[in-house]
């Protein structure tokens, strides 16, 4: 079955049919929600929800969560595209190559026009969403047997996780073809970057979809896989539809009003997102103050865990200050030299992740002591963080940051309220 619009499929699926299918124990009927025993884990009260509408489910003993084609490629052992076909023939779904085409350009082409958000400077098209969606949708099934399978399986990654952040393959030629013929536009493909003057921008790469906070796809970065094949990391360019300062990479997999986990790299947070972790990742060198916004609106606590490397320290320092300003409890997990999250997690497990989030470093601490001995001057560095926290709204978190920087810089609270007010 080819060009399956796994949305449209998902809104067929009957919830109670499916888990009965797989013979999940416990089913329950909650109104929007079905519960059952989670098959993930060893479940003894029904921890596994499934929601009705769209197929989401999460587990509230363990961090499987996902849709119901990860669902069935977990319980099948089996591919996305194996996945989908069996919910199909479960669902009764069917829809043939050409009315499939038929369909997605009609949509397309009923979209409304572009809207410009003013709060961000940002253009939002509905059309380029859904370009982006089926885009999506075709690497996901070019995905199995291919060299970002192979390339995720020598890492350690597994499908259902691929599944989780619709990691794919963009294949070495013929997509643009195919997504002229399903209704896209040779502008569109450009300004989401499947095409440049000298061909096709992701040829033979490991494809990750970048989301708004409305779960909307919105760009792409790539990974090569080819020996040679250079920049190692590409990307949507910047456009009026995107800039990639306003984003974060994982936004479709977060856990609002936890702490969040920050890292460098794309697969350092899937691989974090793999062990329950809740983690974003950068989209460039250094946090902007959107980022740092965006962040906000999400956590109260941001855990920087950036790579152990010169380069990852230097970043580290740079953006403790920037995440305080906007009322964030900062703090640090510091790596081992020449590791990143993926390679820690790899080598130390979940066991050795643990201990380290269980060891983190005040931020403002890590700020002060990396850049000044006992002996240095500080009033250069008082007057860095006052600046920083005079920025503060929330008077609470205020009062705990003048708190700190008494204590590390040698001040009474006073003299830093004095200060302060200078400011």
């Amino acid at each position: 079955m080819n060009h399956v619009d796994t949305e449209d499929l998902k809104k067929h699926i009957d919830v109670n049919v499916l888990l009965e299918h797989y013979k999940l124990e416990k089913v329950e009927d909650a109104g929007e929600w079905v519960k059952a025993l989670c098959p993930y884990h060893g479940d003894s009260n029904p921890s596994f929800t499934m929601r009705k509408s769209d197929t989401f489910f999460h587990c509230w003993s363990c961090p499987a969560k996902g849709d119901a084609i990860a669902l069935v490629m977990h319980l099948e052992k089996c591919t996305f595209p194996e996945a989908t076909s069996k919910l199909a023939s479960i669902s009764g779904y069917s829809v043939d190559d050409d009315s499939r085409m038929a369909y997605l350009r009609s949509k397309w082409l009923t979209s409304e026009p572009v809207v410009v958000d003013p709060a961000t400077v940002l253009v939002e098209n509905p059309r380029l969403f859904k370009v982006a969606k089926w885009a999506t949708q075709v690497f996901m099934q070019f995905y199995p047997n291919s060299l970002a399978q192979e390339y995720l399986q020598r890492r350690g990654f597994s499908d259902v996780i691929a599944s989780r952040f619709a990691l794919g393959y963009y294949p070495v030629s013929g997509f643009t073809d195919k997504a002229i013929k399903a209704g896209a536009t040779e502008s569109e493909l450009e300004v989401l970057g499947f095409t440049t003057a000298y061909g096709e921008r992701f040829s033979q790469r490991l494809m990750f979809p970048i989301c708004n906070r409305s779960g909307e796809i919105t760009a792409f970065s790539a990974r090569s896989l080819v020996e040679g094949q250079d920049p190692k990391y590409t990307a949507t360019p910047t456009s009026d539809y995107y800039k990639k300062g306003l984003f974060l990479y994982g936004l479709q997999q977060i856990r609002q009003d936890e702490p969040i986990v920050l890292v460098e790299g794309n697969l350092d947070c899937v691989r974090l997102a793999s062990l329950g972790i809740n983690s974003l990742a950068q989209l460039g060198s250094a946090l902007t103050v959107q980022q740092c916004q965006l962040l906000r609106s999400l956590t109260d606590r941001v855990i920087l865990m950036l790579d152990g490397d010169d380069a990852g320290q230097q970043a580290t320092y740079k953006e403790i200050l920037p995440l305080i300003e906007t009322g964030i409890d900062v703090q640090v997990a510091s790596l081992p030299d020449g590791e990143d999250p993926d390679t820690f997690c790899k080598k130390h497990g979940n066991s050795g992740l643990a201990e380290l989030l269980q060891t983190v470093e005040n931020g403002l601490k890590y700020y002060v002591n990396s850049r000044y001995s006992a002996s240095s001057d500080k009033t250069t560095l008082l007057s860095k963080c006052l600046t920083s926290i005079n920025k503060m709204e929330d008077t609470v978190i205020k009062q705990q940051y003048i708190t700190q920087c008494a204590n590390l810089c040698g001040y009474s609270e006073q003299s830093i309220k004095t200060e302060l007010r200078k400011k």
